[in-house]
This record gives C-alpha cells, structure tokens and sequence, in this order.
C-alpha cells in the first residue's frame, strides 16, 4: 500500500502498556492483527495534531496468505481506552467524533494474500474548547474479524493519542527571583514523583564549576528529616551533570546538559529506588532506603536566592508538577506538555502559563500557593517543545 506523505512523522514513539506480554508468536501465521502493530500486545501511537487534516494509515493483515477471504471490520472502541488508561495509570478521553474521520469501517483480506487494504484515518485540528479543557485525548481503534480466522488478541487494536502543539509564556527564574510555595500540608511519603520543564542559559563544563545551581527543592518540618532536592552540578561533578537528593543519597545523571535548551525532568521514588527521566527517557536509577520522606508545607522552593549557592544562571520554567504517588514511564512520556490536573495524585501542578504577574495557579484545585519573590520576567509565545531555544522562541 501506497502511504501519504504525511505519515511518515508518525513513526514517533511507541509505548507499551505496563505488565502486557508480547502476542503469542506461535499464533501469528493462523491469526489476523493490526499490521503496525508488529504483533505486539496493546499499544499506542502519538498523532502530532497541527494546524492541518492529519492522515493515518493502519493495516489489517494476517500472519500468512488467508485460504479464503475474511472480512474485517473496524471500530472505534472505547473500552480499549479504559483497559489502557487501567493498566497504564493514564487518564485519556475518547476524542470526539468531530475531531476524526475513519475512511473505511469494513475491508477485505482477499483469499491468496495477506494484507487488507488500509484504513485510513484523519484526525482534525483541535478546537480552542478542546485545547482549554486541560483533558488529554486519544483514540481507540480494534479490528474484528467474521468465519474462523480470528484475530490475535492485543495485537488487534492500537490507541492514538493526541500530541497538540502548545504555545505558551515562561516565567525566568534567578537568584533575585525564585519561586516560593505555601503548600495545603506537610506530607510524609514512601513514594513521590517531581517534573518539570526548564531551559537554563549558563552551566558549568568542568568538576565543581557553577555548581549547586538549584531547580526543584522540598524540605522537611521542623524536628523531622526528609528533602527532595534537584540542582545542576556539585563540587564532585560537572556543573552541567544534574543531580537528585533524597533519603540521605544521591544520584548523578549520565547524561551532560547544554545550555538554552529546552528538557523535560522527572524524578520519581517508587519506595525502592529513585529514577530520574529526561525528555520520557530513563536516564538514571539507584536504589534508596524505602523510608518516609518528610516534607513540610512552606519549605517548597524552585530556585535559590543564597549566593553561596553559585544560582549563576537564569532558568525558563514550565510544567512544574508535584506528585504523592509514583508515577508511570508512560505518564512520564504521555504527559510531558501537559496533563489532566485530576489526575490520581497529583498533588500540585503549576503551569507557570500566566504570562504577566508574580502569582501562580495551582490547576489541581488543591489551593496550593506558588509565588514569585521578586519581579518575574516573562518570555511569550514559545513553543512547547524539547528543543533549543532557537527553534522554539520567538515563532510566528
């Protein structure tokens, strides 16, 4: 089959559900599956949904030339969605009927061959009520089949999940303006997860330079221990190497950061161990203590104002979320640009999308205050995006 053009792109990232098995190998030859799948069980694929019709193509086809035809039938199913928001501790909505067109609901594998003709689907730019609601889509999409060949179970449906290009504003953080939090309560957590999205203009090259250039920090009450503490750079590593304290450890990343470049971050604690994700990608691991981490209610900041502490820098902030639960790779991945402020333990998060003023909202509803402590700069129309800040900025 001939594919458009347009869905090269679509080769993006594959992500595969949590605790699924791959499909039966010795099944395939005899059975009929979604031929993107690479007979893999139950996965999704991002649509980068732009200002323009966006057509996809997927494949019925079976494991080998069909004896006679099968007819197989195409439907939108929504319970695919929910097995894959269970499984995946996601939260995605069905798209809306307007936001989609699927070409052909019923095609054929003729007898003697293999593949069907594809289906095509087109998915529609999203609507400003759509890009407001702060809700995620995706779209769930299963094959049946009539008379004996079945299909090979997982591997006959895929979820598209929607990726709208955001553009946004940025507050500037340094050390004459950090962010300061007056959370809900104190908390006391066997497991915790932080991200956020940053560019930083000025980074250290070698050991000990511009180090302890402070991101995300949490400490404990008075008469407790405990800290979540995030900065690039220490006395014993680059100052472009990023670091992650908690329970009295820490740990490096592997990879060297450049500077006025864009990155999604996430740390998460899964009462086992601590792993650090850039841009969706496991970067680093190390096992911890599995003790509480104590954490009270007006010691969150992001930044430092100590001039001791080397806050060289001046670092653009977004997406800043703080979360009670460990949370998943695929949320990690799924959700980088956004994310249902509803979701199941997210305590705090803060878009940081205000574009003017030194206050900042907390879209869970929790009440969770987030200031700035001096007059916040602001950069406007960015793309989100994990780019250098050369192809993001200053976009028309």
């Amino acid at each position: 089959m001939k594919r458009n053009k347009y869905s090269i792109i679509l080769t993006g990232i594959v992500i595969f559900l949590m605790g699924c098995n791959d499909a039966k190998y010795d099944t395939v030859d005899s059975m009929v599956y979604i031929k993107e799948s690479k007979t893999q069980a139950y996965i999704a694929q991002k649509v980068p949904i732009r200002s323009a019709d966006l057509p996809v193509y997927f494949t019925p086809c079976a494991g080998q030339a069909v004896p006679e035809d099968v007819k197989v039938q195409v439907a939108i199913n929504e319970a695919v969605l929910e097995a894959y928001n269970q499984r995946n501790g996601t939260d995605y909505v069905l798209l809306p009927q307007e936001g989609y067109e699927v070409e052909n609901n019923t095609v054929t594998i003729k007898q003697g061959e293999q593949d069907a003709q594809g289906i095509k689907v087109t998915f529609k730019p999203m609507t400003e009520e759509m890009k407001k609601s702060g809700r995620n889509y995706a779209l769930p999409v299963s094959i049946a089949t009539e008379g004996s060949i079945k299909t090979l179970k997982g591997a006959d449906m895929m979820v598209y999940i929607m990726d709208p290009l955001k553009t946004i504003s940025v507050p500037v953080i340094n050390r004459n303006n950090i962010l300061e939090m007056q959370m809900r309560q104190d908390y006391a957590l066997k497991e915790w997860a932080v991200e956020f999205r940053i560019s930083i203009d000025k980074l250290g090259k070698e050991i000990g330079q511009w180090n302890n250039q402070a991101l995300f920090a949490a400490f404990a009450p008075a008469g407790k221990t405990g800290e979540i503490y995030t900065r690039f750079g220490d006395t014993t590593i680059e100052g472009n190497r990023l670091q992650a304290k908690n329970q009295d450890s820490q740990m490096n990343t592997n990879m060297l950061f450049n500077t006025d470049t864009w990155y999604h971050l996430a740390f998460v604690n899964d009462g086992t161990k601590l792993i650090t994700y850039i841009n969706g990608v496991k970067d680093s691991e190390k096992a911890m203590k599995g003790i509480v981490t104590n954490l009270g209610k007006n010691k969150f900041t992001f930044g430092n104002p100590d001039e001791r502490q080397y806050l060289v820098a001046n670092v653009k902030v977004s997406e800043l979320r703080f979360w009670t639960k460990a949370i998943t790779p695929t949320q990690i991945l799924n959700n980088m640009f956004n994310v249902n402020p509803g979701s199941d333990g997210l305590e705090a998060y803060w878009r940081l999308d205000e574009g003017e003023g030194n206050e900042f909202r907390d879209y869970t509803g929790h009440g969770n205050v987030c200031t700035s402590s001096g007059t916040t700069r602001w950069i406007k129309n960015i793309i989100a995006d994990n780019k250098p800040d050369k192809d993001v900025e200053n976009v028309e």
